[in-house]
């Protein structure tokens, strides 16, 4: 399928279904398209087989919102809010949510106590002391890393347009949250950056038509052809 493809298929689905997420991206998408692709709210970027991290910095580093989810084996995400399924979806929505990965038992993981945005301070902390925090932004590069602490404070660059938090453990377990994006405007809006493009796609299917025609007159001739020489 070519990125046409696949932006048909996101907002076809878009019609009949609250989200659309692209499913391990790494075995799906190819790096490009995820400079593109549009009109999704979350990314599986963790799953089983599947670490599709640096497809959500693509995806985030382009201008598309884009929340975590993680799916599979040792792998969660977790949702702030009531236990109920309207809560939960706004959760994912809203990015009041964060991934989980994990070893052992989910119970046994550091809780996230705290995130907040003093002016152009984020601030995160946890339950128990993290190996280390990491704050990642355009492009995927760490802009800060944290060692041995339990909260991390991060300030806002001028050339920052989002901020994510990487979060790790002495066991191995990662909490991954959702970026916190800059924008011009007092509310935040979508980019609608996938737009159908009605001249082209006409053409397209003028030539397609085009062609199977001159297929099928070909098929015919080669018939005759071949019915006179009998």
């Amino acid at each position: 399928q070519s990125v046409h493809d696949k932006q048909f298929n996101i907002d076809k689905l878009n019609k009949i279904t609250r989200f659309v997420a692209p499913a391990h991206p790494t075995k799906g998408f190819k790096k490009g398209e995820m400079t593109h692709l549009d009109h999704y709210r979350v990314m599986e970027a963790l799953s089983d087989g599947d670490n599709s991290l640096y497809y959500w910095d693509i995806a985030l580093s382009n201008g598309h919102r884009v929340n975590i989810i993680a799916t599979g084996k040792n792998y969660a995400t977790a949702c702030i809010g009531e236990n109920d399924a309207e809560s939960v979806l706004k959760s994912l929505e809203t990015g009041n949510s964060y991934a989980v990965a994990y070893h052992g038992s989910l119970l046994e993981v550091p809780e996230l106590q705290e995130v907040k945005l003093n002016n152009d301070t984020l601030v995160v902390s946890v339950s128990e002391k993290a190996k280390e925090i990491r704050f990642i932004g355009q492009n995927a590069i760490v802009k800060q890393q944290l060692s041995d602490v339990s909260e991390g404070q991060y300030v806002f660059k001028k050339d920052d347009t989002y901020i994510r938090t990487e979060i790790e453990f002495d066991d191995g377990n990662v909490l991954y949250l959702n970026p916190l994006v800059r924008h011009q405007y007092q509310y935040f809006f979508d980019l609608d950056k996938a737009k159908v493009m009605k001249g082209r796609t006409y053409l397209m299917w003028a030539v397609y038509i085009i062609v199977v025609l001159a297929f099928v007159r070909l098929i015919i001739n080669n018939s005759k052809n071949a019915n006179s020489g009998e």
